[in-house]
């Protein structure tokens, strides 16, 4: 008879957590601070956006694609600030971008690229980002983008 391995379930009531549930929210990069900003992060490689922000106050929402992205939003999701990438499965940030803004969503999108052509920019521009990054993102970059739009992160 094969063994299947130990499952374990805990249950820690929030009231239980007091002090440490922000702590520990940022340690697994969503923080559950009062006044977190919600960040809706569309990129199919989101592992080093995670990083970036594990210690920041702040709430990382990630969609794989950008027909996830445009699904959140139209499912009522609404968000801070919305880091888009160009690159993506099943509809690409530019088109991700364009429907997002035809649902009447404000919302500040700043489009990333490994590629820094000015025809990429343009083409996210004229979508509808509020303004275009090229890749890598670092942690001062990130920290500017969060400042330039009102984005309070401690």
């Amino acid at each position: 008879m094969a063994l299947g391995g130990a499952r374990f379930r805990y249950i820690i009531s929030s009231n239980a957590l007091g002090r440490w549930s922000n702590a520990l929210g940022r340690w697994f990069g969503l923080a559950m601070g009062e006044g977190a900003k919600r960040i809706l992060l569309v990129e199919d490689t989101e592992v080093v956006v995670r990083r970036l922000v594990r210690d920041l106050n702040v709430s990382l929402e990630e969609a794989e694609n950008g027909q996830a992205a445009v699904d959140l939003i139209r499912g009522g999701r609404t968000y801070d600030l919305i880091l888009m990438d160009k690159e993506m499965p099943v509809v690409d940030g530019h088109e991700a971008t364009r429907q997002i803004r035809s649902l009447g969503v404000t919302t500040p999108i700043v489009a990333l690229s490994g590629d820094s052509l000015e025809s990429d920019r343009d083409l996210f521009l004229r979508a509808g980002a509020d303004e275009f990054q090229p890749k890598p993102l670092t942690r001062d970059k990130l920290i500017n983008i969060f400042s330039r739009y009102g984005l309070d992160y401690d």
